[in-house]
């Protein structure tokens, strides 16, 4: 079983990550999807360009994610609260679910995830900890998941609890509504569930704006993400806004603007 942890790439003009054309770097890779994960990069990977821009790998759960709106994260937890019927000591690096309710989950599908296990008895221990494998189930099932750092703390067999998590970049859609978090700003249109693609999460950008609310004379900054992924000023919130704040106002640009600084996931 292949296991392992997110990774980032820095991308520099000087250090040869990517190949440029005669015209100078090119990292066209970002505004590219596929129904094919691509081979170098694992869902959560975080690239970082010379000028600040971060961009995630994830995988889409619908059809309808525009490069102008922000997108949603659409995953919910794979495993409630459940009692572990299996026990592990301090420096193991995996953890049981037995028999749980969840969905068919295929090997390494919650890599990237997480799991919370709750103290036992007391003492605010709780530990929390990334999945970097996990073995395949099928519906309510047994799984094992392989975490990013040992236990520190014991399990109790039918006395500690535990959550389990998707990784939240797994599954992404267009937004709907305000009860939805913002993941980022989609790099390329996606049509179809089940695409590979990137999202941007952190830096310089444009997305649609509610631009009456960012007039100048409102001193306006600051931005609030709206239920369909468009950009609302704080301070001039309605029904359709969410509390999400999702960065700032590099330039208002009336003509056309604004460009916009991205603040979701540095």
């Amino acid at each position: 079983m292949s296991k392992g942890k997110a990774r980032t790439k820095l991308l520099d003009h000087s250090a040869g990550l990517v190949e440029g054309s005669a015209a100078g770097v090119s990292w066209e890779f970002l505004y590219q999807a596929s129904t094919v994960k691509h081979p170098d990069y694992n869902i959560g990977d975080r690239v970082v360009l010379p000028d600040g821009r971060v961009c995630r790998y994830g995988k889409s759960s619908d059809g309808s994610l525009n490069t102008d709106l922000l997108c949603s994260f659409a995953e919910d937890e794979c495993q409630g609260y459940e009692v572990l019927k299996n026990a592990q000591v301090v420096g193991d690096r995996e953890v049981t679910f037995t028999g749980a309710a969840h969905a068919i989950v295929a090997e390494n599908a919650l890599r990237g995830g997480y799991v919370i296990i709750y103290h036992s008895g007391g003492g605010g221990f709780t530990q929390f900890r990334g999945i970097v494998g996990n073995t395949a189930s099928g519906l309510n099932a047994n799984i094992t998941v392989y975490l990013d750092a040992a236990l520190d703390h014991e399990v109790i067999a039918l006395t500690t609890a535990a959550e389990l998590w998707y990784n939240p970049y797994a599954a992404l859609q267009g937004a709907q509504d305000i009860a939805q978090s913002r993941a980022g700003r989609p790099m390329v249109n996606v049509a179809a569930a089940n695409t590979y693609f990137w999202i941007q999460t952190w830096g310089p950008c444009w997305l649609a704006p509610q631009q009456a609310g960012f007039q100048a004379a409102s001193k306006q900054r600051s931005a609030l993400a709206r239920h369909d992924g468009s950009l609302q000023a704080v301070g001039a919130e309605t029904g359709f806004d969410t509390t999400q704040v999702v960065g700032f106002l590099i330039n208002e640009g009336f003509s056309s603007g604004p460009l916009f600084m991205l603040q979701i996931s540095p």
